[in-house]
């Protein structure tokens, strides 16, 4: 009676078919990587003039910036080539100067804008000479001196001091103390008390109502910058996934519908099979296709670092329909390795799909040597 050889043929270790699945998707970064900083954005760069259009929005900012400083709702410390950030920073020292010197010239003063000038509470130039409003500019400072009670507050507009005990503490700083080395009372008063009169009552306040002066609309000009700046976005997303669909296409759809064994990348490298997983023959162009589908929406989730090189990763996680698309395509990672961990034959979400099952090709090269020697 001839004798029958047997081989154990086994599936695809959980490390190993996890790290399969690692190799394949990693070759499909880098490469995404390379043809968006390489290739596809800087030709985007230059189809839809990009620093034309980054120029539009630097001459808009500088507008709407003017508009605020020639009306002394902000203040400028060098000239108008200061951010409004860094514009507002030096406005919140002018509003500390008023409350904390009782002289309108002060003496050994950084700046001449130092004092106790009217102007230079430009909360209350805001409130009483744009908006007529002295009952809000009292309740705007009752509100954010509920908490931290720096001010005190009669019944009109003319009772709002700073309280002694900080007021000597606070003009000393502002005098002596240069740089970001300042007390905790200081930082404390420009974060909680300026930063809500400010933003929250001023700022946001012209954000929803508009300011216009002379015929000049600063919501008009913010609206064109946030168009302009949309448009930007939407050409580095777009870049993005055209970077993304092309490594796609080449790592899980091209590279595999031309290899011999229907292989992937990482797989030709691991020496890995995928067969299929009830008649344990090569997987046919059907089943490739259907895979590569699932591969995408697991590629989605690198997109988002794409543009780090150039914008920085804040930026990236600023784009709505990339973070969007990459926080559902890690959920499905996640998902795919724990059916991994948890299957039977360690198989993915895609093999579960596409009913396959990977397959070490030296355990499959044994197989057919036995085949054969029958």
């Amino acid at each position: 009676m001839e004798e029958k050889k047997t081989i154990d043929l086994r599936p695809l270790g959980k490390w190993k078919r996890i790290l399969l699945s690692l190799g394949d998707y990693a070759i499909c970064f880098i490469l995404s990587f390379v043809l968006f900083n390489l290739a596809v954005f800087p030709i985007a760069k230059i189809t839809i003039h990009a620093q034309d259009r980054y120029n539009e929005t630097v001459v808009l900012e500088k507008e709407s910036n003017s508009l605020l400083l020639d009306n002394k709702i902000i203040f400028a410390r060098h000239d108008n080539n200061d951010t409004f950030q860094e514009d507002v920073l030096f406005t919140f020292e002018v509003f500390l100067s008023y409350y904390a010197f009782d002289e309108i010239d002060i003496n050994g003063a950084r700046y001449n804008q130092y004092g106790h000038k009217e102007e230079n509470d430009t909360i209350r130039h805001y409130y009483l000479d744009y908006l007529h409003d002295e009952q809000g500019y009292l309740s705007a400072f009752r509100s954010v001196n509920e908490l931290d009670d720096y001010f005190s507050i009669g019944d009109d507009i003319n009772s709002i001091y700073l309280r002694n005990d900080y007021k000597s503490l606070l003009s000393s700083e502002l005098l002596e103390v240069e740089g970001d080395d300042h007390s905790i009372l200081y930082t404390n008063f420009r974060d909680h008390i300026f930063a809500r009169l400010f933003y929250v009552y001023v700022y946001e306040d012209i954000l929803a109502n508009d300011f216009v002066v002379g015929g000049i609309s600063y919501l008009t000009k913010m609206n064109e910058i946030k168009a302009i700046n949309d448009y930007l976005n939407w050409s580095v997303t777009n870049s993005a996934l055209i970077s993304t669909f092309i490594s796609w296409l080449v790592i899980y759809l091209i590279f595999p519908l031309i290899s011999k064994d229907k292989k992937t990348p990482a797989m030709m490298m691991m020496r890995i099979n995928k067969l299929n997983f009830k008649n344990l023959n090569y997987i046919d162009n059907k089943d490739v296709i259907f895979t590569s589908i699932y591969h995408l929406a697991l590629s989605l989730s690198f997109m988002i670092f794409l543009p780090s090189i150039y914008f920085g990763l804040s930026y990236c996680f600023a784009l709505p329909l990339l973070f969007a698309l990459g926080i559902i395509s890690i959920l499905l990672a996640l998902v795919s390795l724990f059916v991994i961990l948890f299957n039977q034959y360690n198989r993915s979400g895609s093999d579960i799909l596409s009913q396959a099952i990977m397959i070490s090709s030296v355990d499959l090269d044994e197989m057919y040597r036995i085949k054969n020697e029958e």
